[in-house]
């Protein structure tokens, strides 16, 4: 902040903690820089308490063959870089280390002990360690991510006889491992060494394979697991826990037992044997009842069996706000499955679905749609918000859209979002959509053609 009345540079009169504090919102980059304004400032962002080390957007999209991926000299021009900021760093304590580069190789497998190490003794409260490549070889490596020698943490470090300090975890409270080699024991040992630990994300480890978390003395509030090729999870006696993720992962077997504080669910098909029918009512009715959000990724749907076994037999889920859908289907009786979950869930107030039809549909009778025309369902007082994505201009998805805007007596917002499939937007303009949608639109409804 510059004075013009006096000339003074007032923003360098301020306390070196509360400049430091600012420069921590900088991008690192940016902070560096600032050590060119003056001799004030030559040293303060050796203070900052973030650091962020990952590559440049245009790294990430250099326009090579194989995007992103970084030669060897790259990859050793990025350490280097790495070690001098923390030589030179010079805070006691650290909010947050964020290491993003592609370094799984063995031979940087010592300058990361180094590093985390290193933030470690600086007390870190967030860390992350994201060595995933950047580019299309990170699908094919996922493939055959087990036969990838992953960097594996140091287990000593959170062992009784480690002279590694045990005083280092007590600050953590985030911590993120993406591609890292985390199995179940060393998995045990970080819950146990870090008392304040609220958040735990464990992405594309080929060594994890059976996550026990128990224990009411956890302060463990977001679990979020993805990328794991076979796992079992028991979740039993977590008190504080709130969300609880599953993407891309099979989960060959799960138990969520007495948390009474889990309120967010997200989860993809593979850790279900059925579909939603079968998930749901896996669950107990009182953890059902205290869910408040619940996403569902779902590729294909027994429809028959939601019709004929389900429909009736949803539990209810009364403090159910937020529902969110995504789903690859082969037939549009998955609609009926909706109405379903609409009828479970009384007091839902927002609904997102993303809907993608297979190219190989069976075969649906279309009348047993119409026949059903969704009258089961009550009207819903507090509906605010719905989305319909991946809209394709099929008769079924009006009729559909029809029942909501009629289900919903106090609907607010209806989003129609047609842009997955743009040679249906060919033959249906967006201007004759809504046309037809304002004819069905119940006066005082915001309607979203996107």
């Amino acid at each position: 902040m510059y004075n013009q009345l006096t000339g003074e540079d007032q923003i360098s009169q301020l306390p070196d903690d509360i400049l430091a504090s600012i420069l921590s919102w900088l991008t690192l980059k940016e902070a560096i820089l600032t050590s060119l304004l003056s001799t004030r400032w030559r040293y303060l962002w050796t203070h900052i308490t973030r650091l962020d080390f990952h590559l440049p957007r245009k790294e990430e999209t250099n326009g090579k063959r194989d995007r992103g991926h970084l030669s060897q000299n790259e990859k050793l021009r990025h350490v280097n870089r790495v070690n001098r900021v923390l030589d030179l760093h010079r805070s006691h304590f650290l909010e947050k280390f964020r290491i993003a580069l592609p370094l799984d190789r063995e031979g940087y497998h010592c300058e990361l002990d180094k590093w985390i190490k290193f933030v470690l003794s600086r007390k870190v409260r967030a860390l992350e360690i994201d060595l995933t490549e950047p580019s299309r070889r990170r699908r094919r490596r996922r493939r055959r991510n087990h036969r990838i020698q992953q960097y594996t943490l140091p287990l000593n470090w959170t062992s009784n006889s480690s002279s590694f300090s045990a005083s280092f975890f007590n600050a953590l409270k985030s911590l993120s491992l993406k591609f890292v080699g985390v199995d179940d024991q060393m998995a045990k040992s970080f819950l146990s060494s870090c008392p304040m630990l609220e958040h735990l994300s464990i992405q594309g480890s080929s060594q994890l394979k059976n996550l026990q978390i128990t224990g009411p003395s956890l302060k463990l509030k977001k679990l979020e697991i993805r990328d794991i090729v076979k796992i079992s999870i028991q979740l039993c006696n977590v008190e504080h826990l709130e969300s609880f993720t599953s993407r891309d992962t099979r989960c060959e077997e799960w138990v969520l037992e007495n948390v009474p504080s889990l309120v967010h669910i997200d989860v993809d098909p593979l850790i279900m044997c059925s579909g939603i029918p079968d998930f749901i009512t896996r669950m107990s009715e009182r953890l059902l009842n205290q869910l408040v959000e619940l996403n569902l990724k779902i590729p294909q749907l027994d429809v028959e069996t939601v019709f004929e076994r389900y429909y009736s037999k949803f539990p209810k889920m009364e403090k159910l706000r937020v529902l969110k859908l995504d789903v690859l289907s082969t037939s549009e009786s998955i609609l009926l499955s909706f109405a379903a979950l609409f009828n479970a869930s009384p007091y839902l107030r927002k609904f997102v679905m993303q809907i993608e039809w297979a190219p190989y549909e069976s075969m649906t009778d279309a009348n047993r749609l119409t026949a059903f025309q969704y009258a089961c369902c009550p009207a819903n007082e507090h509906l605010k918000t719905v989305k319909f994505g991946g809209y394709s201009h099929r008769l079924s998805e009006f009729e559909f859209a029809v029942h909501l805007l009629t289900y919903a007596v106090a609907l607010e917002e209806f989003i129609v979002d047609t842009r997955i499939s743009e040679d249906s937007n060919k033959r249906h303009p967006k201007h004759r959509l809504r046309r037809q949608f304002e004819r069905v639109t119940p006066q005082g409804v915001k309607l979203v053609i996107l």
